[in-house]
């Protein structure tokens, strides 16, 4: 399967590879996953990363837009990283995610957006016919998306913005058994559909499929 995959959503995926790769599989808690991620941040940080530095200017509140060579001169520590980690996931902060300290991963719900950003429509299929209510699900995390929203590529984790080939293909699977196009997510300050997020995400319109995926859910 091809997928696309932007140079900044690659890089942040190699250095959060045990946080991304295993996720809900490998945490007790949604805590404990974030909290290792905040914790991978922080060591990035230190070593003065790029891409941990775009992580902060991208979701640190203090520093939204600020330019890397100015954050290489801050002393960033692990609250800042915290508080960065929690904007990334949709929590105001990071107190937010000291809450979910008991909560545990909807297993189902994860496993289908994992196959469904990844372009696996034969069990992302498979799970939906065992559980038609998945389309109308929402994340745990802050933002409430559903499965439709993560086809946009935008508003979501960041690490999860990532676009198969066959993402059209994926599309009409969810919206043939239900999927709501207009169900909306909290990000960005505000509530947004699928479709008003995909026509601000570089994503899907870098992959050549953009224009096709606006049809789709228009």
């Amino acid at each position: 399967m091809q997928i696309y995959k932007a140079p900044i959503v690659a890089a942040v995926q190699k250095i959060h590879q045990e946080q991304v790769f295993s996720n809900a599989l490998a945490f007790n808690s949604i805590y404990a996953h974030l909290s290792a991620y905040a914790t991978t941040l922080y060591e990035q940080v230190q070593e003065k990363s790029s891409i941990a530095y775009s992580q902060i200017n991208n979701y640190h509140p203090d520093y939204l837009g600020v330019a890397i060579k100015q954050l290489e001169n801050i002393t960033f520590t692990l609250e800042d990283c915290q508080l960065a980690t929690a904007a990334n996931f949709s929590y105001s902060s990071w107190s937010d995610v000291l809450k979910l300290s008991d909560e545990s991963y909807d297993l189902t719900f994860e496993t289908a957006v994992n196959y469904l950003i990844n372009g696996d429509s034969k069990n992302l299929e498979q799970l939906l016919d065992g559980n038609p209510d998945l389309v109308s699900k929402r994340s745990q995390y802050g933002h409430k998306a559903t499965l439709l929203h993560y086809v946009g590529s935008n508003g979501v984790e960041m690490w999860r913005q990532q676009v198969p080939n066959n993402l059209p293909e994926v599309t009409k699977l969810m919206l043939q058994i239900g999927a709501d196009k207009d169900a909306k997510m909290q990000v960005y300050g505000g509530n947004f559909t699928t479709l008003e997020l995909l026509k601000t995400s570089a994503h899907p319109f870098e992959a050549g499929l953009g224009e096709q995926m606006v049809n789709l859910l228009s």
